[in-house]
Formats: C-alpha cells, structure tokens, sequence
C-alpha cells in the first residue's frame, strides 16, 4: 500500500506541476497582450526579434517568447508589465 500511495502522490504533484505551469503561461500571455506597442517593441528587442510591424504581429511574436518560458524573458515581461502599472 506505500507503494501505491508514493506513486499516487508523485502522479499528483506532476499533474499539478503542469497545471500550475499552465496557468504560469497564461498569466504571461495576458501581461503581453495588455502590452502597447512600445513595450512590445521592448520586448522583441530584447528577445532578439523583429520589433516592426503591426500591433497583432508584434503581439504574434512576443507570444512566441512567452512559450520559451525563458527566465530572462519572464522577468523583462514582469518589468514592462509593472511600469505600466
């Protein structure tokens, strides 16, 4: 029976490490899609990528830095989201 209940806990916390990244990832998505065009072009600079474009573009390009869950991006993504708070 300890077996059974290690390998249940371990099920457990893997399932909720995965939802809790989840919901991590839509948190950074909503902060970038609140973002205005300055803050987008920041964000693309400082990923490297293009930072011309339409707004929707921008905020295609910048989605896709949100998916590398880069903690360098992660915490440029805080910072703008904070200074327009």
């Amino acid at each position: 029976m300890v077996i059974h209940t290690t390998w249940l806990t371990i099920i457990i916390i893997m399932f909720l490490e995965g939802w809790f990244a989840h919901l991590f990832v839509l948190l950074l998505q909503n902060m970038v899609m609140s973002f205005r065009v300055t803050e987008l072009q920041t964000l693309l600079g400082f990923a490297g990528k293009c930072k011309t474009g339409r707004k929707n573009e921008l905020q295609a390009r910048a989605l896709e830095v949100v998916k590398a869950k880069n903690p360098p991006m992660v915490g440029k993504i805080k910072e703008l989201y904070r200074s327009m708070q």
